[in-house]
């Protein structure tokens, strides 16, 4: 019985993180540059970045958000960096409010934040070395 209760007290301590908040096209703040995020039939979270210029629509990335053995594993692609490899960043899953994918070992980003002001209001971090970096808010449209 108490193992049962440890359990449970457990798994409310380190609930999973809600991505389906992600799904939809997010629009960043003064910008016309959107993520755009949705399911897959498999259960993946497939997104991408991108920006329109004039009547062109510019991908600058494509990302997935995926289970891999007992860790969720985001993967960002990149055309114009790191040979167009994708990298990945790990959700650190101790922090309850944030979802917080790091890679130490990546030049920058190291870690790319979501946190999740309201339901169609969301603040991004994009650190590096010391956590330094930038930050932006996004709208969902």
């Amino acid at each position: 019985m108490r193992l049962i209760i440890l359990t449970v007290i457990l798994l409310s301590q380190h609930s999973p993180p809600k991505f389906h908040q992600l799904e939809g096209t997010w629009q960043v703040d003064g910008k016309n540059q959107f993520e755009v995020w949705h399911k897959s039939t498999n259960g993946v979270l497939i997104g991408k970045g991108y920006k329109i210029k004039k009547q062109d629509t510019l991908v600058l990335e494509t990302l997935q958000i995926k289970q891999v053995n007992d860790q969720i594993t985001y993967t960002a692609t990149v055309p114009d960096q790191n040979e167009a490899r994708p990298i990945n960043f790990i959700l650190n899953q101790n922090l309850k409010d944030t979802l917080s994918f790091e890679n130490p070992n990546h030049d920058f980003p190291q870690k790319i934040q979501y946190v999740f002001l309201t339901d169609s209001t969301l603040f991004v971090r994009v650190l590096g070395v010391n956590d330094k970096g930038f930050s932006f808010g996004m709208v969902k449209q």
